[in-house]
This record gives C-alpha cells, sequence and structure tokens, in this order.
C-alpha cells in the first residue's frame, strides 16, 4: 500500500529538521579548548587590575576565536590597554557554564581576517548575525566595529 502524500512530505520535513539540527550543533562546537556553544564570556581587566566580563558570540578560525564589538565599547578600550584577557564558556546572560581559561586579546587591523572572521560569524550565526548585521548598518555602526582576536593560552 502506497504511503499518503502528506505522510512522504512529514517525513521528508522531519529529515530536513533533523539535518539542519545536525549541522548546527557541529557549527556551534569549536575545537579550541573544547569551547561550544553560542557565546564566551570575555574578561578584560581595567588598569586597576579588576576584571569586566561579557558574553560575546565567538568563531574559531586558525586555533584563535574571533569575536566583534563597538569600536568604543570598554572592552576593546581595556584591550588597547593591555592584551591579558580570560575566556570560559558562557550562557546568553554570561551565566558560567565551564572554567576560566587565560587568553591573550588583540585587536584585529588586517581587513582580510576581519572579512573571514565576519563571515563565519554570519554562517555560525544565520539569522541573527544578518539582523545584528542590519541593525547596525541602519544605525550607522556598522563601519565602527571593532574584531578581536583571542589566543588562548
Amino acid at each position: 500500500m502506497a504511503r499518503e502524500p502528506s505522510t512522504r512530505r512529514m517525513e521528508h520535513a522531519t529529515t530536513l529538521l533533523h539535518r539542519l539540527f545536525r549541522s548546527f550543533c557541529l557549527r556551534c562546537r569549536s575545537q579550541v579548548s573544547g569551547l561550544k556553544g553560542k557565546y564566551i564570556s570575555l574578561s578584560t581587566y581595567r588598569r586597576s587590575g579588576v576584571s569586566v566580563e561579557t558574553p560575546v558570540w565567538f568563531v574559531e578560525m586558525e586555533q584563535k576565536l574571533y569575536v566583534f564589538s563597538a569600536n568604543d565599547s570598554g572592552k576593546v578600550k581595556r584591550l588597547r590597554n593591555s592584551s591579558r584577557a580570560r575566556i570560559a564558556p558562557c550562557d546568553a546572560r554570561g551565566g558560567l557554564k565551564g572554567e576560566w581559561q587565560d587568553a591573550e586579546a588583540r585587536v584585529v587591523e588586517d581587513r582580510a581576517t576581519i572579512e573571514r572572521a565576519h563571515g563565519l560569524l554570519r554562517t555560525k550565526y544565520g539569522f541573527q548575525m544578518w539582523l545584528a548585521d542590519v541593525m547596525s548598518k541602519l544605525s550607522g555602526r556598522l563601519n565602527r566595529r571593532a574584531f578581536i582576536e583571542i589566543d588562548p593560552l
């Protein structure tokens, strides 16, 4: 007995959703220090030595992590003063999900590296990154982004 067309469509849709979910999970897993998920907590240091922790999106490229922020944000200012940093897996609100790891971070100036990192962010975060780009473009902040390279120690 042949299956009903609606049953075949449902099976096909389920298969597609499974592939999409699997692809998404693989994109969220980093090879650097076993980090996985969508967020890391980036801890940078004030001149006084006090740490400031911020949850950020990240991507991995060539055993380094890349994040972005506004060029005039506190974390970028602190990194221009000192490259000392720490990272840990976290949730969107900054709740830690793992141990802190020491790292060195710097603001990226190379345009090709920035474009590659941005492309990977768009691949990993999809619609969310597209929306962030659109909102940044509308507000005039797109060209005032800083990309940060993090080298876990």
